[in-house]
């Protein structure tokens, strides 16, 4: 976020999650880990967009997918603005979840050279009883967040991973923790 917030100073980072526990949570953390001031730093949640509120001055927005997507409907905010958009729990962008609207309405209608850098964070990426269903999950997940899946691993997992993989195009990278 900070690397973003220095390379593009005029745009905002915006941290989408699920719950306004895990917003509050995550603006928290923020706060207490960067020096930015807090004049700069935005939180919004709850079931309606904030009105009259002004974004202008915000370098980092943390809020909730319905907020945030009432906010760039209302055009208090827009795509092109943001830097880094991050999705918290990205396996919930799935049919027409905020997470998929988000992507659907305002970032892959910008041109390429307009849109943010989106980040998706999950802990449970795949859906599906068998390994197919959970590739053809994950897959389905990639093209709706226009995305590419990318897992660290520790060198230990890989023989037992390249074993238990059949996607054609995986990439496999070794992740050595420091």
């Amino acid at each position: 976020m900070q690397h973003m917030l220095r390379q593009q100073h005029d745009k905002h980072v915006v941290f989408l999650a699920m719950s306004v526990a895990l917003v509050l949570q995550q603006y928290i953390q923020f706060c207490e880990l960067t020096q930015l001031p807090r004049d700069w730093v935005g939180v919004f949640y709850g079931g309606k967009t904030p009105k009259g509120t002004s974004i202008e001055n915000l370098r980092v927005i943390f809020a909730t997918p319905v907020v945030y997507q009432q906010m760039l409907e209302a055009k208090q905010c827009h795509i092109h603005h943001c830097s880094l958009l991050i999705f918290d729990e990205v396996h919930h962008a799935r049919k027409n979840h905020p997470y998929a609207k988000i992507m659907e309405d305002h970032v892959k209608k910008e041109l390429p050279f307009y849109r943010p850098r989106v980040f998706g964070m999950t802990a449970s990426p795949g859906e599906g009883r068998s390994l197919r269903e959970t590739n053809a999950s994950l897959d389905a997940l990639c093209e709706k967040m226009d995305a590419e899946l990318t897992v660290p691993i520790s060198p230990a997992s890989m023989s037992d991973l390249s074993k238990s993989t059949n996607m054609s195009e995986t990439i496999i990278e070794v992740y050595e923790q420091s």
